[in-house]
């Protein structure tokens, strides 16, 4: 199945270069979270992104296993000066990979956004870039996101047996849910899509629910059915700040 996955990703990731003038690099990487040390594999990568991606596999750490261990997104303005992840310098880098010592000097900032995840496994899209993340960056790279979990999804679910076909499937109406919450949000808040998901898991974690969960609760919810109590103080909330006058 990977390389079923390699040529499609791949295309996704080129025709990204020509949205983001300022990238780098970018990569789609599976990994399982928590499996007890299986090692990521990368199934796509542009640029810097393979080299990145050997990295932080290396148990250097960096944004790619961290979005798949808190499973959202993970952003940083200067990675290599970046305290969360101390042994990832740009020195270090540069003895590793000497080859690739400009690209890599150039590199300022991440964004890594989980795209699809089952029981077991996360798909994490990563770009890397030569300035911070902007909003109109995060807004092209969320576009994006969409497209790489519905490859994965498709490509997974003829190639694979039907047990794990289910669990793609599960994963990818979970996060179509969340696309959906995310924008009943967008239609009350002046926010940007990442902003708008980002509310969403900050509630879920409060509430102990996934995002998933808390997404299908408020769709629920505005629907007029019952639902969590989370989703409904969410409204509530959202309706007060936005009310006119």
């Amino acid at each position: 199945m990977r390389a079923a996955l390699t040529a499609p990703l791949t295309a996704a990731l080129t025709v990204l270069d020509t949205d983001m003038p300022n990238l780098l690099g970018s990569a789609v990487t599976l990994l399982r979270p928590h499996s007890g040390g299986d090692p990521p594999r990368l199934l796509a990568a542009r640029g810097v992104g393979a080299v990145m991606d050997d990295l932080q596999a290396a148990g250097q750490g960096g944004p790619v296993p961290a979005a798949a261990d808190s499973a959202r997104p993970v952003l940083s303005a200067d990675l290599w000066a970046d305290e969360r992840w101390r042994p990832l310098r740009l020195s270090h880098a540069c003895a590793a990979f000497p080859q690739h010592r400009d690209e890599l000097g150039a590199l300022n900032g991440v964004a890594a956004l989980p795209c699809l995840a089952d029981h077991r496994n996360l798909v994490v899209l990563s770009a890397y870039l030569s300035r911070a993340p902007d909003p109109v960056s995060l807004s092209v790279l969320a576009r994006y996101e969409r497209l790489v979990a519905a490859t994965v999804a498709v490509i997974s679910t003829l190639a694979g047996h039907p047990p794990g076909s289910r669990r793609v499937l599960e994963g990818l109406t979970e996060r179509l849910a969340l696309d959906r919450a995310t924008g009943i949000v967008l239609a009350l808040c002046r926010s940007t899509p990442a902003e708008a998901e980002a509310l969403l898991r900050d509630v879920a974690d409060r509430a102990g629910l996934t995002a998933a969960e808390l997404a299908e609760h408020l769709i629920v919810h505005v629907s007029g059915r019952h639902s969590d109590p989370a989703a409904a103080e969410l409204w509530s909330a959202l309706l007060q700040e936005h009310q006119p006058g």
